[in-house]
């Protein structure tokens, strides 16, 4: 398999439950490289580089299982036979990096303009979830993947596969309880 070089924009808390990802990837086999970071700050991309670059890492916050609390890792724990570049700007990554493909970590509201910035410049795109902030944006970006022949795709968050939400949903809809008054 040729190889795919990625380039990932947004390094905030999500970012290590995605490199245990890649990890798992390049673990298996499968000839996937990390090329490229991009955050607004510098500091927040090198820190996931290698121990003792960038800024400290963040503490994990959310409940035990939850991908934000996945352990911090460095992608020379994992991939130490390419470089990764810094952006501040994924304009220019998407410019000057070589990269066949992107994933989105960045705030909702920016997901379908990247997106499409990304799939005008001819890369593939994964976005955490949701796609975009409306079905209009969602469909756009669509029809702008099919048009280029580029795979587009989004990463559902893992807590809404946990065991459980089909059988609440059914428990719900069977009127089993009484009504709903808060969920958690």
């Amino acid at each position: 398999m040729e190889r795919i070089n990625v380039g990932l924009i947004g390094c905030g808390r999500i970012m290590p439950a995605h490199l245990h990802g890649y990890k798992a990837l390049i673990e298996k086999g499968v000839n996937v490289r990390i090329a490229a970071l991009c955050a607004r700050k510098r500091g927040d991309a090198e820190r996931f580089i290698e121990r003792g670059r960038g800024f400290p890492p963040r503490e994990p916050v959310g409940p035990p299982g939850d991908p934000l609390t996945a352990p911090h890792i460095y992608i020379y724990d994992f991939q130490r036979d390419q470089d990764v570049e810094v952006y501040t700007d994924y304009r220019e990554m998407l410019r000057k990096a070589d990269i066949d493909a992107v994933e989105i970590y960045t705030p909702v509201y920016t997901h379908h303009t990247i997106a499409l910035d990304s799939l005008e410049a001819g890369k593939h795109v994964l976005v955490e979830k949701p796609l975009a902030i409306s079905v209009k944006a969602c469909w756009r970006m669509v029809k702008t993947a099919e048009k280029a022949g580029l795979v587009l795709g989004v990463a559902e968050c893992l807590r809404y596969g946990f065991g459980g939400t089909r059988e609440t949903k059914w428990i719900l809809d069977q009127e089993y309880i009484g009504d709903v008054q808060m969920v958690f």
